[in-house]
């Protein structure tokens, strides 16, 4: 039985000289797999430019609960992008984004709320203005809030320590080497208390920055089994922060 949704594309591999594999985050369906058959032909009606990272999609596809690829009959653009694609600086942090999904994102079924969070981050990443610089790190942190390990604001929030397994500040120092002290607290408190928007105009020098996502990124590994090193993320670093 066919079915539309939208999707988020997070990866696609070359399965053949013709074919490839996507994984792709849908709104009625959690994170799938898809084979699509044809695709780098000249005659396919779905064309490889759809399945560039982060693209923003409808689809009609097959789905069957239990198979290990789905398959796509149609799918065009839901949002073309107007400067992500564009720009070293964006494209650099949705290629992060991509890659952090791709190791968080396991569930096949709907989760409504989540996708409208990561959909709505796509769109607002194309839309803003340049420099990006801290929207990775809001985007850690309000996707941590979605997976549910979300750092704490409750007692203690005004504590110097930040411990990375509780995800809970705290007013005297954990017994174990996971947590965060100094600025880098202070520094992770007002991100918490930020939009998007409002983290860029945020004075962060690029050592805090790199220090940042470096903690953040340990924060999903203590909450999220087998998340895997975010390759982008040094990329991003070396080349931007």
């Amino acid at each position: 039985m066919l079915h539309p949704t939208r999707g988020i594309v997070l990866r696609t591999a070359r399965y053949s000289e013709t074919s490839v594999i996507a994984n792709i985050y849908t709104e009625q369906f959690g994170r799938q797999a898809f084979f699509i058959n044809g695709i780098r032909t000249p005659k396919s009606k779905n064309k490889p430019a759809l399945l560039q990272p982060l693209s923003l999609l409808h689809l009609i596809g097959y789905f069957r609960e239990g198979r290990n690829f789905q398959r796509i009959r149609e799918m065009s653009f839901d949002h073309v992008f107007q400067s992500l694609p564009f720009s070293t600086s964006k494209s650099a942090v949705g290629l992060f984004m991509a890659e952090v999904m791709l190791n968080s994102l396991r569930e096949e079924t709907a989760n409504p709320d989540l996708f409208e969070f990561l959909h709505g981050s796509v769109l607002t990443l194309d839309g803003m203005p340049e420099p990006v610089r801290s929207f990775h790190l809001t985007f850690l942190i309000g996707l941590s809030r979605h997976l549910g390990f979300q750092p704490s604001a409750g007692a203690g929030s005004e504590g110097p320590f930040f411990d990375l397994r509780d995800g809970r500040f705290m007013v005297s120092e954990p017994v174990h080497a996971e947590y965060l002290s100094g600025d880098h607290t202070g520094l992770l408190r007002r991100l918490i208390g930020s939009d998007y928007v409002k983290a860029e105009s945020m004075k962060m020098t690029r050592t805090e920055r790199r220090g940042m996502v470096e903690h953040l990124l340990r924060f999903y590994a203590l909450h999220l089994p087998d998340f895997r090193e975010v390759r982008a993320g040094k990329i991003y670093s070396e080349m931007l922060m």
